[in-house]
């Protein structure tokens, strides 16, 4: 459950969604075949960014100016 607004969502590949939120945490949504698995990645701030991924690795940084590197 998440306590605060989702920023955006963006697609990462065909089956990878980034949901960055307002409650110091980015949302990996894996989407692949018949199930759906969500991991989070705390944040020392708010996200609300439009990620890039290469690699299996997300990058993206918050509002406090801190930039992150996230294996996917």
């Amino acid at each position: 459950d998440l306590s605060g607004a989702i920023a955006d969502l963006q697609f990462l590949d065909a089956d990878t969604l980034f949901v960055p939120s307002l409650d110091k945490h980015v949302y990996i949504v894996s989407l692949a075949g018949d199930s759906v698995s969500v991991s989070s990645f705390a944040t020392k701030d708010w996200v609300w960014t439009t990620a890039a991924a290469k690699d299996g690795r997300v990058y993206f940084g918050d509002f406090g100016g801190t930039f992150y590197a996230v294996d996917i």
